[in-house]
């Protein structure tokens, strides 16, 4: 979890929009820095997004820019919100609450611009960003897309399919501060959708089978370390999962659950998922995505 804003604040840590053509070409040596291996966007197109209701944001150490914010308006269903596109802070200055007070700083210019939602894409596997994204943040997932950005070679996406899940963070919903409709406290006691076993003389897990209950709530398991365990297991344990997770979104989202917490145990993750009401918007989400991508190897044909 990310340390408080006070702490970040406390290291000299300051937030702000970025105005020059170096600004935005520093901003793309963070972003290099970042994700290993990407391009980085034009300083031509963050200058045109930033002057027409757009955020470049900057996380800086002094003069030193150590963290990046980038996010635009959108539109779909007939809903106006802000897509946070990109959001990094470099290796270094990591676990100190600086992504989140990136985050917080985002909420408050597009509050100012009158929108109520904000929303982006991530890996539903990667346990780090589920815990920032939907334990801490309070963003909640009803969507699930597969491969949706095709094959991405950077270093955090080598090797892995881009299945990604919408986080809907409603900026002015209690969940931001902290408000769940359920509270969890030891997941193992609650039905899991993937029943998952341990790899012998190692500390990872696999996918076994799943299971539909329709008890609320439902426990789906995360991998703790999912780029430990492709740089240890391989594409096999990769696509055990991602196939795994395929078949778990398409049930759990089917039965109009959605992820409202990330919580732990015993060295294991889990989402949560509900069907609370929680008074939320209309979700932007285009279940469409879901029908796109090929099997990939070692999934079941039923």
């Amino acid at each position: 979890m990310e340390a408080s804003r006070d702490e970040a604040e406390g290291a000299g840590i300051t937030i702000r929009r970025l105005n020059s053509r170096e600004e935005f070409e520093e901003f793309g040596r963070v972003e290099m820095r970042v994700w290993g291996g990407q391009y980085p966007p034009p300083p031509e197109l963050l200058r045109a997004i930033a002057d027409n209701g757009g955020l470049v944001l900057g996380a800086f150490h002094g003069e030193k820019m150590i963290g990046i914010l980038l996010g635009f308006t959108g539109f779909n269903n007939g809903r106006i919100y802000h897509y946070s596109h990109q959001t990094g802070v470099l290796a270094e200055y990591r676990d100190k609450g600086i992504g989140f007070m990136l985050k917080m700083a985002q909420r408050n210019e597009v509050i100012k611009m009158g929108l109520d939602l904000i929303i982006w894409t991530f890996n539903p596997l990667m346990a780090r960003n589920a815990f920032f994204n939907v334990g801490k943040l309070g963003a909640v997932v009803r969507c699930h897309m597969r491969n949706y950005y095709g094959l991405m070679n950077d270093e955090l996406n080598r090797g892995i399919p881009t299945d990604r899940v919408v986080a809907e963070w409603w900026i002015n919903s209690r969940r931001v501060n902290g408000w769940r409709p359920i509270k969890i406290s030891d997941p193992l006691q609650y039905p899991q959708v993937i029943v998952t076993a341990p790899v012998q003389e190692s500390p990872y897990r696999l996918p076994v089978k799943i299971m539909k209950s329709t008890s609320d709530p439902l426990m789906l398991e995360i991998p703790a370390d999912l780029l430990s365990l492709r740089n240890t297991l391989g594409e096999s344990a990769i696509n055990a999962w991602v196939n795994a997770y395929r078949d778990a979104f398409d049930f759990l989202l089917g039965e109009n659950y959605h992820a409202t917490d990330v919580v732990s145990a015993n060295e294991r993750v889990f989402y949560v998922f509900t069907r609370s009401e929680e008074d939320l918007g209309q979700s932007v989400c285009d279940m469409e995505h879901k029908g796109e991508a090929a099997l990939i190897p070692g999934q079941r044909e039923d």
